[in-house]
């Protein structure tokens, strides 16, 4: 084998072992020394490659510019339209809902959204955690992809989309500020402007965060050094299956809540408040002034 390619699929077996989650069976060779495969991982879809800013041929191995995502094939096609509702993908053993929620909404409401749903007869549907959520990115397409016949949502279209410009949201917490992470399927917007136009600062397949419930005028300017455009009403897409065991409670609590009162933000996400709102109170002082 390839010394390359024997290198990068030691290093594929090795990240797969260390993720836990998904039931699949096991591939490797009984000489392998490795636990079983509970993760697969699912091809991107991309089938070109290129260099700084123009797409090239597939370059030859030794040439530079090889070894391209475009250049390995490891899963897929994979999905399987189901006709009631429902799409299976044949290599996380996972099964989603085809069409989306119809309507964007804050985390809270996504959470109670996924908890009611019931599609062909099952009511055990659950908000993607945002690793299951990723697995959908269709990498070989994009809103504003270079070719014309690339361009729509990053996602297979065997899917239901109610907008190309697609945000979705996972069920996972980020615990640096306690946002909730969301998967963009169309442009991942800086809420600066050039042109009169919002900048798509990150593209389709981006994993931002976003604060869970709230109203997104308190961040005109955005968050983060590129100034992260602020949703937080985001689409969902539920999914069921993959192993998954509904715990009935988790670790100790370290920090204690106020009876009767809404978790406390994290010191972060109060800070970041504090200098929009005062941004706000500045503007409003110079168009007074003015």
């Amino acid at each position: 084998m390839n010394p390359q390619i024997s290198t990068q699929l030691m290093t594929l077996s090795t990240l797969l072992v260390l993720v836990q989650g998904l039931a699949a069976p096991d591939r490797h060779p009984s000489s392998e020394k490795t636990s079983k495969l509970t993760y697969p991982i699912a091809d991107t879809g991309q089938d070109r490659c290129f260099v700084a800013r123009a797409e090239i041929a597939f370059p030859k191995q030794g040439e530079d510019w090889y070894g391209q995502d475009a250049q390995y094939r490891t899963r897929g096609p994979r999905y399987r339209d189901n006709g009631d509702g429902t799409i299976s993908d044949l290599a996380t053993g996972l099964t989603w809902q085809k069409a989306d929620s119809g309507k964007a909404m804050d985390w809270k409401q996504s959470l109670a959204y996924a908890s009611r749903l019931e599609v062909a007869g099952k009511s055990d549907w659950r908000l993607p955690d945002v690793k299951e959520l990723q697995s959908l990115v269709d990498y070989d397409r994009a809103p504003d992809a270079t070719d014309g016949s690339k361009r729509g949502a990053a996602i297979d279209p065997i899917f239901d989309f109610s907008e190309t410009k697609s945000w979705f949201w996972s069920s996972t917490t980020h615990i640096e500020n306690a946002g909730a992470y969301y998967v963009c399927f169309g442009q991942s917007f800086s809420a600066r402007r050039q042109g009169g136009r919002q900048v798509n600062a990150h593209g389709a397949g981006a994993v931002r965060s976003d604060p869970k419930t709230g109203d997104p005028s308190r961040w005109p300017e955005g968050r983060g050094p590129q100034g992260d455009e602020v949703r937080i009403q985001n689409y969902v897409r539920c999914v069921r299956g993959g192993g998954a065991t509904l715990l009935s409670k988790g670790p100790r609590h370290g920090a204690p809540r106020p009876a009767g009162g809404a978790e406390p933000l994290p010191e972060a996400l109060r800070q970041e408040q504090g200098r929009q709102d005062l941004k706000r109170r500045v503007r409003r002082s110079r168009a007074e002034i003015r």
